[in-house]
């Protein structure tokens, strides 16, 4: 993974916005895996999806005047927009409890770090 991808997924929009001038498809939000474009002039449609699980897709129309090459620009612009994940301390954590890998074990008593399943409790999930 290039440093400008690894940018563009933890939320950098500079980043993101230059992965698109680049042509560069960010991974599935969802799965990780790879993901292309598909022009369809026959049925003016733009595709971008995940080629693995196909859990990540997006289809855009053409408008009148629209060239391949916009279509798939502005396809791509939209894939490519990602939040920032989610900061969360450990402690926060829905797993802290279970969290039973031996490095993670131990990061997870020393000083409350950030966690890196990210998956925050929400209020009604008691420790």
């Amino acid at each position: 993974m290039t440093d400008l991808v690894r940018r563009a997924l933890l939320g950098d929009r500079e980043a993101q916005e230059e992965c698109t001038r680049q042509g560069i498809v960010l991974p599935c939000p969802f799965c990780g895996a790879k993901a292309e474009i598909d022009v369809v002039k026959k049925g003016y449609k733009s595709i971008i999806s995940c080629k693995t699980h196909w859990c990540g897709f997006l289809r855009h129309s053409y408008n009148n005047g629209d060239t391949d090459v916009n279509v798939a620009r502005r396809l791509l612009s939209i894939w490519n927009t990602r939040q920032a994940p989610p900061i969360v301390r450990c402690r926060e954590c829905v797993i802290h409890n279970n969290c039973l890998t031996e490095d993670t074990f131990k990061i997870a008593r020393i000083d409350d770090p950030f966690c890196c399943a990210g998956k925050r409790r929400t209020d009604h999930e008691a420790d």
